[in-house]
């Protein structure tokens, strides 16, 4: 009996853990993502964990992206540029956050939540207004 619960939490664990995938077998469309707005950062690695990725590259940048491609999270704690997001999102950070430092983007249905360098969290629409 105990050999038989040692393997089945190895099991469940070795489930949980993502697993390396080659990067030919990425979503085409997470691949002109990366290309198009992070042309400066090497994909060297990419992970595949219930059906999404993670687009590893070498300097610290990470963009997690479903099936499809589509990106829904992207980090790098050295910093993001926010140049694929709606050009009123990107105006309103650049007046209202001008020297903070953005490290986090999650997108989720009716909008974003923005992680600054100082651990402050933004909450904002695609329209640009932000979220109290």
């Amino acid at each position: 009996m105990y050999n038989k619960v040692i393997v089945t939490l190895i099991i469940i664990a070795y489930t949980l853990i993502p697993a390396p995938v080659a990067l030919s077998e990425l979503p085409p469309k997470s691949i002109e993502f990366a290309n198009k707005y992070f042309p400066k950062h090497l994909l060297y690695r990419a992970l595949e964990d219930f059906g999404n990725y993670t687009l590893i590259f070498k300097n610290g940048l990470k963009i997690f992206v479903n099936n499809k491609g589509d990106w829904f999270l992207i980090g790098d704690d050295n910093g993001i540029r926010i140049n694929f997001l709606e050009r009123a999102v990107q105006r309103t950070i650049k007046k209202e956050y001008p020297k903070d430092i953005i490290i986090n983007v999650k997108r989720n249905k009716d909008h974003y939540i923005l992680k600054l360098m100082n651990g402050k969290y933004i909450k904002i629409k695609s329209d640009g207004s932000i979220i109290k």
